[in-house]
């Protein structure tokens, strides 16, 4: 598969488009957070954190043709009581940049490994 620089997105106006779109939704997420960008084999992952620094971790992982904006009906409730990671898929929709495509269980396996090291979540 070749990658160009406006991929998943047919061309870099609809790139352009969905991502003015994604900052007025994000605007309406009802918990103070955080965003990382965290460097993996595969690209650059944004992870939203929320929720008390020393509660459980509850990493939330989106559906397809989707973003961790999936999640703002939910996050209000789940960050009470976790710190709550919400990821922009690393081949999907959203925020982070992939570099090298996930072509199977084992890259993916490998890109979430490398996430939560990278993001300090050794479990």
């Amino acid at each position: 598969m070749y990658i160009t620089a406006h991929h998943p997105f047919k061309s870099l106006h609809a790139k352009e488009k969905y991502l003015k779109s994604y900052e007025n939704v994000e605007r309406f997420w009802p918990v103070p957070y955080e965003t990382r960008l965290a460097d993996t084999t595969y690209g650059q992952t944004l992870v939203r954190i929320s929720g008390p620094a020393d509660a459980p971790t509850l990493v939330l992982l989106h559906g397809i043709c989707c973003s961790s904006l999936m999640w703002l009906p939910q996050i209000e409730r789940l960050s009470q009581d976790y710190r709550t990671y919400a990821v922009d898929d690393i081949y999907d929709y959203g925020r982070s940049i992939y570099t090298k495509v996930v072509n199977s269980k084992e890259d993916y396996v490998i890109w979430l490994n490398e996430l939560f090291n990278v993001i300090g979540l050794e479990t």
